[in-house]
């Protein structure tokens, strides 16, 4: 069994908290535990709280720091935590960021039985590590925790687009802290989900025997083939960790429901796969996946990546993609992955450019009521790169919104110049700090450093544009760059001269 929370709050660590909501969930076991803070409401949404994402018994530990003044978010962050499967949050610092905790938030939190305890109040001597490495070593002495049951009920409630094998195996992944595939008779690696998520195992390789390494465990079961020729295995590796058997058994009954209530075509290759199988650059999978699916991947030139407004619509938006996308490009992949739409495409038979195909669906009254932003990578020569670019982005995705607040279109440039800046920043590089010297002039003036931002950043040189955004007029536009010109004692109009203006207002946003 896992640690009920009511063990874990007898910790030292713990002297003093206080259960302030959500009481009856003291009974709930806790298997996992992290740490929590959400500075938009947006990130929690769309970045955070994942559709395919789900915190089965996770214990949270936050101070609200990013949201004390917004009573709002705080209860939302209650609601979606419940609705993901969190036991509950240790709240940190009340009295000193939190002012305290608000009777509407307990009371959210009273009416979900999501536990809220409350550090001792105005006490600036408690550290999170202390309670972080005290309840991890008392998790760490229950690996077999009962999890089958919650995650089976959580498997129950995924909306019908994320009712894939993958979201199966990336629950059991991330309870079991496992990688976790399944395997044919004859040794393909039909699904794996990777934990941690930066895992660089070679499944093909493991489950064949070829891999001579000491810390690399694994157990193996065979599944319920239900009628089928076929026979599949589940496999649950773990670097440098003991497995048990407990833990294998509840994957398999796991995976076995999954089967029986979505159907075995979930084992079957779907557009799903093969995309996860592309970005994931796990060639072999991916080529047989694609023959499979009569998909020819050397055709296959451009990436979109797709943030949508909702995800009510997410079926309706990809069907709509499909159809679009089938009148200019022969080879069409689309599906959802990790919060976003992600489109593969090639071999365009349209004499439209292919970034004015983005572009257009973009600017269409459907997409202007569904879609939040696309980010467009095309050219794309090697099929690896595909899953380059993607990693770049979702590595980057938050910092793209902070820099680009009001764009909806963003070429793949944009990324590659955030990436580099943020090496140069790790490498202390001269060229950053070059960079950052060439605005020093306006940082004095907010309103001229605003202006520059806008009129490069988000209107690309469009004064009009720029006068919108700004809400003034066209001629105070110009007047103001013309105070920004003479500062800086350069010709904005000329590319090289606003391309290092461009790069060093990326970095002033950043900086925000």
């Amino acid at each position: 069994m896992g640690v009920q929370l009511k063990e874990i709050l007898k910790l030292p660590s713990l002297n003093g908290a206080e259960v302030v909501a959500g009481k009856r969930a003291l009974e709930r076991e806790v298997l996992a535990l992290s740490f929590l803070e959400a500075d938009s409401v947006n990130e929690i949404k769309h970045k955070l709280f994942r559709a395919d994402e789900y915190l089965f018994g996770e214990l949270d530990i936050t101070s609200f720091y990013s949201v004390k003044d917004d009573l709002g978010r705080q209860i939302e962050i209650i609601n979606n935590m419940h609705d993901l499967g969190a036991v509950g949050l240790i709240v940190y610092y009340v009295g000193v960021f939190l002012p305290y905790l608000d009777d509407r938030v307990l009371q959210v939190a009273d009416e979900k039985d999501f536990a809220i305890i409350q550090m001792p109040q105005k006490n600036t001597q408690i550290r999170f590590s202390e309670a972080i490495y005290e309840i991890s070593q008392l998790l760490l002495e229950h690996p077999d925790a009962n999890f089958a049951t919650e995650i089976k009920r959580k498997l129950s409630e995924v909306p019908r687009w994320s009712q894939t094998m993958e979201t199966t195996l990336k629950m059991l992944a991330d309870v079991t802290k496992a990688n976790v595939a399944i395997v044919s008779d004859e040794g393909e690696v039909e699904y794996a989900t990777r934990w941690p998520r930066n895992s660089k195992l070679d499944f093909a390789q493991i489950t064949k025997g070829n891999v001579q390494d000491d810390q690399i465990n694994y157990l193996k079961i065979k599944l319920d083939s239900q009628g089928e020729a076929s026979n599949y295995w589940l496999w649950l590796i773990k670097e440098r960790g003991v497995l048990s058997k407990s833990q294998l058994l509840q994957a398999k009954n796991v995976v076995e429901s999954s089967l029986f209530v979505w159907g075995k075509s979930t084992l079957y290759a779907t557009k799903y796969s093969l995309i996860s199988g592309i970005l994931n650059n796990e060639a072999d999978r991916m080529w047989r996946l694609a023959q499979n699916l009569d998909v020819d991947l050397d055709k296959l030139s451009v990436m979109w990546i797709v943030s949508t407004y909702t995800l009510d619509q997410i079926q309706d938006i990809i069907t709509h993609l499909n159809n679009y996308l089938h009148k200019f490009y022969q080879e069409v992949l689309v599906d959802y992955l990790d919060n976003y739409i992600v489109v593969l495409c090639g071999d365009c038979q349209s004499k439209k450019t292919e970034m004015d195909i983005c572009r257009d669906f973009l600017e269409s009254s459907y997409s202007k009521q569904n879609i939040d932003a696309i980010i467009y990578s095309p050219n794309t020569k090697s099929i690896d790169n595909f899953g380059r670019n993607y990693r770049l982005v979702m590595t980057h995705k938050l910092a793209l919104r902070k820099v680009f607040p009001t764009t909806r279109f963003f070429s793949m440039i944009k990324c590659e110049y955030i990436n580099n800046i943020e090496i140069g920043w790790e490498r202390n590089s001269s060229e950053i700090t070059t960079l950052e010297s060439s605005i020093s002039k306006l940082r004095e003036n907010q309103e001229l450093m605003h202006t520059l931002c806008v009129y490069l950043l988000d209107s690309q040189r469009d004064i009009q544009k720029a006068s919108e955004l700004l809400f003034v007029h066209r001629n105070t536009v110009k007047y103001r760059l013309k105070q920004i010109s003479k500062l800086l004692e350069c010709d904005l109009s000329v590319y090289d001269e606003s391309l290092v203006y461009y790069l060093a207002c990326i970095i002033y946003r950043l900086k925000q």
